[in-house]
């Protein structure tokens, strides 16, 4: 061992007229009760080392512990957010499937009822042109038929009014109270017409 190390060793036995040339370590000898203290607090601190290694082991195993189920907790509400969601947007889904449906068959009763429309408006123009149509055949029925009715009385009193030179107008006056049509016969000549003479018929209302 060096000698630097003890400066003051050195310089108490150089006074003392000596001179020191090394210094040897051949361990310590302590006192029985004073070794059975050193042995007692090192088994202490060993002791107190172990009860804390054991109590950072078991704090470790219980924080381990305890991280693992919040792990599991928060996995487990993940899982329940996901289903939830996905519960969700099936309703969603639902929802939406059955308002496209209501809205098609909405779509189809309105199409239904214009339809349905349509058809009762063509069958009541239908109807109503048929409905012309017989009109005015019957009036041109009528109208040819009274046509055919004046023309053949107009031949009878033309026939009458030839035969015997009569006044037709006062004839047909004479008939009917209350007139409906005035008809006049003129002669082309002032005098009373000759047979086959010319006679012209006017109608008055």
């Amino acid at each position: 061992m060096g000698l630097e190390t003890f400066p003051q060793l050195k310089a108490r036995i150089a006074a003392c007229g000596y001179r020191l040339i090394k210094v040897a370590y051949r361990g310590y000898d302590a006192g029985r009760a004073l070794q059975d203290m050193h042995n007692n607090a090192i088994e202490k601190r060993t002791g107190l080392q172990l009860e804390q290694e054991a109590e950072e082991q078991k704090q470790g195993l219980e924080d381990m512990r305890q991280l693992r189920v919040s792990q599991r907790v928060v996995k487990e509400q993940e899982n329940e957010r996901q289903l939830a969601e996905h519960v969700e947007a099936l309703k969603r889904k639902q929802v939406e499937d059955d308002v496209e449906r209501g809205r098609l068959r909405f779509r189809a009763s309105v199409e239904q009822e214009d339809e349905a429309h349509r058809a009762v408006l063509a069958r009541s123009a239908e109807a109503a042109a048929a409905e012309a149509d017989t009109a005015r055949i019957a009036l041109a029925i009528e109208v040819e038929r009274k046509r055919g009715l004046d023309e053949l009385r107009l031949a009878e009193l033309q026939a009458l009014h030839e035969k015997t030179g009569i006044d037709i107008t006062k004839y047909v006056v004479a008939q009917y109270e209350r007139v409906d049509r005035k008809i006049e016969f003129v002669s082309s000549s002032p005098a009373l017409p000759a047979p086959g003479a010319k006679v012209h018929l006017h109608s008055k209302l």
